[in-house]
């Protein structure tokens, strides 16, 4: 609240009076009055003092009503703060896979796969196991790499 006068010299003194029981008590010191609690509601007038007289402000009742928030109003702030929680988590989520190191690797196979056997001194690579090539048609015959299986000088023995 505010109060003002039509005429105002430096030499007033401003003053917020309050009515309790049926008495007027003084609760501000200023030309301003700032009340924000239910229990301040009440009947309110405004004082100048300037030497030895006084002038009063009519008096102006004043309510504070306390609203407090409904279960509908609740739930949507519980959801707000829901919808803000998993976007985050979200977020780091797609930050960690953005910069998460990845797998290098110097061959030209995908991610994944073990690099090409080098063979050493320019002699065919030594396999523990199967050796599988890709072919189109199977109509021909599939050839065995398997070096265990050559017949003569660079012969591999084919099956059908």
């Amino acid at each position: 609240m505010h109060c003002s006068a039509s005429t105002t010299l430096d030499s007033i003194s401003w003053f917020w009076e309050r009515m309790e029981n049926q008495t007027w008590h003084r609760v501000g010191f200023s030309r301003n009055l700032t009340v924000t609690e239910p229990q301040e509601s009440g009947l309110y007038r405004c004082l100048a003092e300037r030497w030895s007289s006084q002038s009063a402000s009519p008096h102006h009742m004043v309510y504070i009503v306390s609203v407090h928030a409904t279960v509908a109003e609740n739930l949507g702030i519980a959801g707000l703060i829901f919808s803000l929680l998993a976007l985050m988590i979200n977020g780091t989520i797609l930050l960690w896979l953005g910069f998460r190191k990845l797998p290098t690797s110097t061959s030209s196979t995908g991610a994944g796969f073990p690099p090409p056997v080098e063979a050493p001194n320019g002699d065919l690579p030594q396999h523990d196991g199967d050796v599988y090539i890709n072919y189109t048609n199977t109509n021909q015959a599939y050839t065995d790499l398997n070096p265990v299986t050559m017949t003569g000088d660079n012969i591999y023995s084919s099956v059908s």
